[in-house]
């Protein structure tokens, strides 16, 4: 083999070496170019699933009734072609969701859902970079039932949103979405 032949070789193969060696560079994004989640303080999310306390009542009436269509459970209901949204904006909390467990008090006519409005008590925001998480842990009123909430907001980097809601009146719930682009 000439070194003509060795020259033409070496030209044909290098590229392909450069080309194996540049894709060989970490995919990871530099911190700097990570958004910082716990900036983010206005936000919109569409709520997709509703995960209530299933106690032993509400099994036995999905159970009963045709309300348990395909890919629910007692405590797993798709509430994705609604309209269920929770929106943070400007300090205030707004929510207007459905609610799906026991009640630890009398009837309340016309009034099963959680409608939440106003400016959080004793709000805690904090990002947990181990989990990617940003957290916000609050203390919200409805004002029509006179309910406390004890609110645990989660927005996880990818864009998922979980909401933990505990009340001294009713069964804790929580709700899983995404926030609205």
């Amino acid at each position: 083999m000439s070194n003509r032949d060795k020259i033409k070789i070496f030209l044909v193969f290098m590229p392909f070496l450069g080309v194996i060696l540049w894709s060989c560079n970490s995919l990871d994004a530099i911190p700097s170019e990570i958004p910082n989640p716990i900036k983010i303080n206005n936000f919109t999310a569409h709520i997709k699933t509703v995960r209530p306390t299933a106690g032993q009542a509400l099994q036995q009436v999905l159970s009963k009734t045709n309300m348990m269509m395909q890919g629910h459970t007692a405590n797993r209901i798709d509430v994705s072609q609604d309209q269920y949204k929770i929106s943070f904006k400007d300090s205030i909390f707004e929510s207007n969701l459905p609610y799906f467990g026991e009640s630890q008090r009398g009837l309340r006519i016309g009034q099963s859902g959680i409608l939440l409005s106003g400016k959080p008590k004793d709000l805690v925001k904090r990002y947990l970079a181990d989990k990617k998480v940003t957290r916000y842990e609050f203390i919200i009123e409805d004002k029509e039932n006179n309910e406390n909430w004890n609110a645990k907001l989660e927005v996880v980097n990818n864009g998922a949103v979980r909401l933990y809601l505990f009340s001294n009146l009713r069964d804790p719930i929580g709700y899983e979405g995404k926030l609205n682009n």
